[in-house]
């Protein structure tokens, strides 16, 4: 049966997508080489004809992109990931150079998001979005204790030394809810099975879930401080 015109078309750029992926390295090689031959007028004009090209089917072009990432989603997160693994170091100074370039315009944005957001919708919705996907930070987080323990360790200790305030109001709130229980178990008796038993009825972990080794280390030490609070507010 001969197809139309149309049919033709979609057909023939069908097959040549298909050519493209099959001989990528052939073409990009090609790609290469006559890039390298151009002038710098000819690239000057080629950008050009390439922008004019993009103003006239941007719709096109952005229903091609939306339907590729559809498509092909799993393997555009695996290059993020492994380009983020990669340049994290560049990617923040770049990052803390852009917002302290914009700080005025940052904080434009901060004030207006929080008269905007309900704060309590907004924990409300992190939570969710934590117990919705908690295996996956878990395996992150014993993943990242496991290359980066002791990096952590200290990021910690200096958290604690530049936010002591902080953290002893934090600890504060964390004795108030499970103060009791606390006081009933010696130093000893902080064991990992013991401090995933608290985590677990805190932020509702299953049983059988994979808690990470940090996240328990961090939950002793809080123990640890809220006793140390009760001892100074009990001697003042």
């Amino acid at each position: 049966m001969a197809k139309s015109k149309e049919e033709m078309k979609e057909y023939k750029r069908k097959w040549a997508a298909h050519d493209r992926i099959k001989n990528r390295e052939k073409l990009n090689q090609r790609c290469r080489d006559w890039r390298r031959r151009r002038s710098p007028d000819q690239v000057k004009a080629s950008a050009e004809v390439n922008k004019l090209w993009l103003e006239n089917n941007r719709e096109r072009v952005a229903e091609q992109r939306r339907e590729y990432r559809i498509v092909n989603r799993e393997k555009i997160s695996a290059r993020k990931r492994i380009y983020y693994a990669n340049n994290i170091d560049q990617i923040r100074e770049t990052q803390r150079a852009w917002v302290n370039a914009n700080i005025e315009k940052v904080r434009g944005y901060w004030r207006k998001a929080s008269k905007k957001k309900n704060p309590e919708k907004k924990r409300a919705y992190q939570r969710e979005h934590y117990l919705r996907n908690i295996k996956k930070y878990a395996e992150y987080g014993r993943e990242r204790y496991i290359e980066h323990g002791d990096e952590i360790r200290l990021s910690n200790a200096k958290y604690y030394a530049d936010n002591r305030e902080r953290s002893i109001e934090r600890a504060r709130k964390y004795y108030k809810e499970y103060g009791r229980d606390i006081e009933k178990k010696s130093i000893d008796d902080l064991s990992d099975k013991y401090v995933k038993s608290l985590i677990t009825l805190r932020w509702n972990f299953n049983s059988s879930d994979e808690i990470p080794q940090s996240l328990i280390d961090f939950k002793r030490a809080a123990i640890l401080l809220t006793r140390e609070i009760k001892k100074m507010e009990s001697s003042e």
